[in-house]
């Protein structure tokens, strides 16, 4: 039988520690949330706030898949039972017809950022004939205040634009399936203690509704 000396076993002891470490460039979650019930989200410190004309009913709700509430609905992203079809939280525009400003807010927790970290989530639109939609994703860069003032064109505190999809408003010019969006926070002044927003918004058109699934923070 060989004979190992202290130093060969100490050796062999990192060797293997060192197998089963994580690997170290695996992002770490600042932030993760994939929806699986809306009404727990305020519980969790995420905010809503409507600004939008009178009269005007676009909110945030739980994701629908064509049922009665919503028949242009559509499923998660990915879903392995029928609880899981509806996983994902969606911007709609319910009970009005013809064109309409709307400013629907959906905030996150407080969280702290830097430079580097990366924002993703999958977003698509129920794809109407005839109807436009818009989202951006918005950064607090002095605070963690949720304010966005009370006004359809008010972006209150949120005053710098990471994402603007079909900033145009241009017909077909939001993604009709789930597709992924990417960002990497950039010019903060180190650390940041803030809030990111999903603005659900567009101004005088006829909209019909937009997903948002798979939402994460990370850092390398």
């Amino acid at each position: 039988m060989k004979k190992y000396t202290v130093t060969q076993f100490l050796l062999l002891a990192l060797v293997l520690t060192a197998g089963c470490k994580k690997n170290d460039n695996s992002p770490s979650y600042i932030l993760k949330e994939d929806f699986p019930s809306m009404y727990l989200l305020p519980g969790k410190d995420w905010k809503f706030f409507n600004n939008n004309a009178p009269n005007i009913t676009a909110q945030w709700m739980q994701g629908s898949s064509g049922s009665k509430v919503n028949l242009n609905g559509f499923p998660a992203r990915s879903y392995k039972n029928s609880e899981d079809e509806y996983a994902f939280i969606s911007g709609y525009y319910a009970y009005v017809t013809g064109p309409a400003d709307i400013s629907s807010w959906m905030i996150t927790p407080s969280v702290t950022v830097k430079n580097g970290d990366i924002i993703q989530f999958y977003t698509r639109s129920s794809n109407q004939p005839g109807s436009i939609d818009r989202l951006q994703l918005l950064l607090n860069e002095t605070s963690y205040s949720y304010d966005v003032g009370n006004t359809p064109v008010s972006v209150g505190v949120f005053t710098k634009i990471l994402l603007d999809i079909n900033a145009n408003q241009t017909p077909g010019g939001f993604p009709a399936e789930w597709t992924l969006n990417s960002v990497t926070i950039s010019g903060l002044n180190g650390t940041l203690q803030t809030r990111l927003a999903f603005r659900y918004v567009v101004s005088g058109i006829t909209a019909s509704g937009i997903g948002v699934d798979e939402f994460s923070i990370t850092r390398k």
